[in-house]
């Protein structure tokens, strides 16, 4: 059974991370996000998109460990990652894991995006006993 410890959600318009890039530029993007995470948006069609639903994700689950940001917190101690065909997770500093019980702990994300906004909930959970790691599913081929 699973008890929850911590539920954070946050929505961002694309045009303010898109503004803030263009304000600050690499100073913004090496504050807010670490070299992978830099590298996977960049590497979309649209990475305006996916550094907004990034930023929303860091803030849902800054919020769901109950400190939200401040200046204690660094966005880049949360840090999303996404195998190919799986669904995006955090990796958390050793100090933000600090905040949390200890194990078994899981943190449940998701993210989603358009072309104007970003939203991303993060639920974290202590676990009776260890939970299976979520199967890694192949995506669809588009010509099915």
């Amino acid at each position: 059974m699973s008890q929850i410890l911590g539920i954070g959600v946050d929505v961002v318009e694309v045009e303010r991370i898109a503004r803030s890039m263009d304000r600050f530029g690499d100073r913004f993007l090496r504050k807010v996000f670490t070299p992978a995470e830099q590298r996977f948006c960049n590497g979309r069609a649209f990475p305006t998109q996916h550094f907004a639903a990034r930023f929303a994700a860091k803030e849902a689950v800054l919020k769901a460990l109950g400190t939200g940001w401040t200046e204690q917190t660094s966005f880049r101690e949360v840090e999303v990652v996404r195998a190919e065909g799986a669904a995006p997770t955090v990796v958390l500093s050793a100090r933000i894991r600090q905040l949390l019980p200890p194990d078994p702990i899981r943190l449940w994300l998701s993210i989603s995006h358009t072309r104007n906004y970003a939203v991303a909930q993060a639920v974290i959970t202590h676990e009776d006993e260890a939970v299976p790691e979520r199967p890694t599913l192949r995506p669809l081929s588009r010509g099915r």
